[in-house]
């Protein structure tokens, strides 16, 4: 998934690779911190460190709200584009293969959040219309 940003930060003031900033929201996402706002929190935090690769106790800190933002507001179309691909690809190589196992399926559906759509859960929910859907076949032609 990082190899689908471009990195243009100036080299001399990069603290934390793409692949580490990456991994690090994934892995807060997964682990119910949707938004960046607990990352200054979490940044010290051993647990995600160790996710991360970093060591838990002496290794440095994880990337806070303000770098992930900024890692965000940098994706574009054509970046999220490469990832949905990069994503449909993972799964059609991790699914069963076996008879046995569930069949393959004809379609995979990515949703995107478009940006300034606003909340996706909630009562604040953004309407339907603010997210887009595409079809497997449209990632992979």
């Amino acid at each position: 998934m990082a190899a689908c940003l471009p990195d243009t930060r100036q080299a001399a003031k990069v603290r934390h690779q793409v692949q580490e900033l990456v991994t690090q929201r994934v892995f807060q996402i997964a682990a119910a911190y949707e938004d960046c706002n607990d990352a200054t929190q979490l940044r010290r935090d051993p647990v995600p460190k160790t996710v991360v690769g970093c060591l838990p106790q002496s290794g440095h800190d994880l990337a806070s709200l303000p770098t992930l933002s900024r890692l965000g507001n940098s994706m574009g179309r054509r970046e999220l584009w490469r990832m949905a691909q990069v994503l449909v690809a993972r799964l059609r190589q991790a699914w069963p293969r076996t008879r046995d196992s569930w069949p393959h399926p004809r379609r995979i559906w990515l949703g995107f959040g478009l940006p300034g759509a606003g909340p996706v859960a909630g009562p604040a929910a953004a309407p339907p219309t603010a997210t887009r859907t595409h079809r497997h076949d449209e990632v992979h032609g």
